[in-house]
């Protein structure tokens, strides 16, 4: 089951499963069971194993990196320029969903 799916499904129906956790862990057992290949330490360490993955199964992974990365870059130069040289937290509408066309999570 892809993310962002299993998480949806996991919290629609975290009561009818009577458990106190649910834990939706992807691909990592794929890797514990080693079908799938880590990423090399130095690109874990400066946080590019999302780029290894990418590069090892680009045919499944693009359409999810392609819709999440240029959001994620989106939100990070708001919060950069938003941000006062004072060293004071950001705050205010740079800050909010809608600077980058956040639409509504799927239901």
């Amino acid at each position: 089951m892809p993310s962002p799916v299993k998480e949806t499904w996991a919290h629609r129906h975290r009561e009818k499963l009577g458990v106190p956790v649910t834990l939706c862990v992807g691909g990592s057992f794929d890797v514990l069971a080693g079908k799938v290949r880590r990423a090399p330490r130095w690109m874990q360490q400066a946080g590019l194993e999302w780029f290894w993955r990418l590069l090892m199964e680009p045919r499944r992974l693009w359409k999810r990196y392609l819709s999440t990365t240029p959001r994620f870059v989106c939100l990070l130069a708001a919060h950069v320029l938003a941000r006062p040289w004072s060293g004071r937290p950001a705050s205010g509408p740079m800050m909010q969903r809608e600077a980058c066309h956040d639409p509504a999570p799927p239901e």
